[in-house]
């Protein structure tokens, strides 16, 4: 198709044609304006997303390591617990000669010196290993007390006076200090809630 030049000019003038040829010209720069605007605009909201998604990701990664952390130091808290519970075996009242304290009768109390001994070098090994770690300071503090009755009242009375025997106030504290040792051992844990700790409370275990 031939396009009269003269003909146009006559049918709408210079001015026309001008007009004519800028709005086609602007209209198409507007068109690639937008179309390059939308390309970047379009880009930029992928890389958003992209950005916002490993965001997210790095996130849930934290979340789950931190519930994970949580979880393991759970476990390592009640394996320590029930290693340290285990050194109490032995603090029990009884007439068996491997415990610390012994009786005849009711009113006839004594400890063994050895193995009040030999349960405060356990006591400081565990502590010295990586169950000492674990243990919150309520329920260390507990703990202490006992074991510095024990070493206090009978192994450093013992090598003074030689003196093995135990009266009713002494068994009465040694009897508080323990229970109070073992239901701080339960809290650690979260087991003061059973029938067992509520009878050991009263000191019928």
């Amino acid at each position: 198709m031939k396009i009269d030049i003269i003909q146009l000019l006559e049918t709408f003038g210079l001015q026309g044609i001008l007009l004519f040829i800028a709005f086609f010209l602007l209209k198409y720069l507007l068109e690639n304006i937008l179309k390059r605007d939308l390309e970047q605009s379009k880009k930029s909201l992928q890389e958003t997303l992209e950005e916002t998604k490993k965001d997210l990701e790095r996130e849930l990664t934290l979340e789950a390591r931190k519930d994970i952390y949580k979880s393991e130091l759970a476990i390592r808290q009640l394996n320590a617990t029930e290693e340290i519970w285990s050194l109490f075996t032995v603090t029990s009242l009884s007439n068996i000669g491997n415990n610390i304290v012994n009786y005849r009768s009711e009113d006839n109390f004594y400890f063994i010196q050895e193995n009040a001994i030999k349960f405060v070098e356990d006591f400081n090994k565990t502590f010295s290993t990586k169950a000492g770690l674990y243990i919150s300071k309520d329920t260390r503090e507990a703990l202490y007390n006992f074991r510095d009755y024990v070493k206090e009242q009978m192994i450093d009375k013992y090598n003074k006076t030689g003196d093995r025997k135990l009266n009713k106030q002494q068994i009465k504290e040694y009897k508080a200090l323990r229970t109070n040792a073992r239901l701080e051992l339960r809290n650690q844990v979260g087991s003061l809630d059973l029938t067992i700790a509520h009878e050991e409370f009263n000191n019928k275990v």
